[in-house]
């Protein structure tokens, strides 16, 4: 139950999040950062799924300076969180089919100049970046330049009144403005999730920001929502 918005320009290459944790009722038991930080190959992360802890990915990842060797290090550890995680989260109820870990990496790549996102997933074939791709689990693939879950990228050109057909209409996305629209898009949208009989919000906290380019990266804030631990996130529409 979380926003992972990836959006590739020629220059920058745009990640963005909410910061709501749910227990398998969705309800809120967390709010705090989801996306990781690692400055040192410039690049940032971020969990779909469980065991998404973004200080211990800076933790254990913050001194990595290849990307790939980033990429390379990935399968084995993202094995490690779905098979440490997976019990707990049984323990917060939630459903087997709820269970997957999905990491998506954005990051700077000084060998071509380029912004650049890979993803892998413990569950390949369910939604995300990976669906219909054939990828096993947990291989790194290098995606596209527009990625937007939970909502498709298709039901996302009514949300910005306009067109995502083509390389040029992504390049046009104002990072700021229209991330804030598909992230409000995507806090309006009930998702049903296994083992939860009815649809429910799953994105709530914050809106964040975090923005790679050959200079660095920034993070920040786009909105804060009124969501409080203890509660569903979100307004049913």
């Amino acid at each position: 139950m979380t926003a992972a918005n990836i959006i590739l320009t020629p220059s920058w290459g745009a990640l963005l999040s909410d910061t709501a944790f749910y227990d398998g009722t969705g309800i809120i038991r967390r709010l705090s950062r989801k996306i990781a930080v690692l400055d040192r190959c410039n690049a940032v992360t971020v969990i779909r799924g469980i065991g998404n802890v973004p200080a211990q990915v800076e933790k254990d990842f913050g001194e990595v300076e290849k990307l790939s060797d980033l990429l390379e290090a990935l399968p084995d550890y993202c094995r490690e969180i779905y098979r440490s995680a997976r019990p707990s989260s049984r323990f917060f109820g939630l459903h087997d089919g709820a269970a997957k870990v999905e990491m998506s990496v954005v990051a700077w790549d000084e060998w071509h100049g380029k912004p650049v996102f890979f993803c892998l997933s413990s569950h390949p074939d369910e939604d995300g970046p990976l669906e219909g791709a054939g990828a096993e689990p947990y291989e790194v693939r290098e995606c596209g330049i527009c990625s937007l879950s939970p909502l498709p990228s298709e039901q996302m050109e009514t949300v910005l009144g306009k067109p995502l057909a083509s390389r040029e209409d992504v390049f046009a996305l104002d990072p700021e403005i229209d991330g804030l629209k598909i992230m409000e898009a995507q806090r309006r949208t009930l998702v049903t999730v296994p083992g939860i009989q009815e649809p429910i919000p799953t994105v709530g906290g914050s809106c964040d920001l975090a923005m790679v380019s050959a200079a660095g990266i920034s993070v920040k804030t786009l909105k804060t929502w009124p969501d409080e631990i203890g509660s569903h996130a979100g307004v049913k529409p």
